[in-house]
């Protein structure tokens, strides 16, 4: 098996400046677990997963209590 056969081909971007809230619409509404993310030319700069989204404090979502 190679990754062509299991990858997504219709791909759903974001950009830096795209909102995280939507940027989790995207992942939900697409069943993916990341989204690549280009700049202003249309480069890759980055993959925003559901990983970077966990335990964030910039969003409300850190670990509370013992242990977190």
């Amino acid at each position: 098996m190679r990754a062509l056969d299991v990858m997504v081909q219709d791909v759903v971007t974001v950009r830096r400046d795209t909102d995280v809230g939507e940027a989790i619409k995207l992942l939900a509404e697409h069943d993916v677990s990341a989204l690549p993310v280009l700049d202003e030319n249309g480069a890759l700069v980055g993959i925003l997963s559901e990983a970077d989204l966990i335990r964030r404090v910039e969003i409300g979502t850190e670990s509370i209590g013992p242990g977190g």
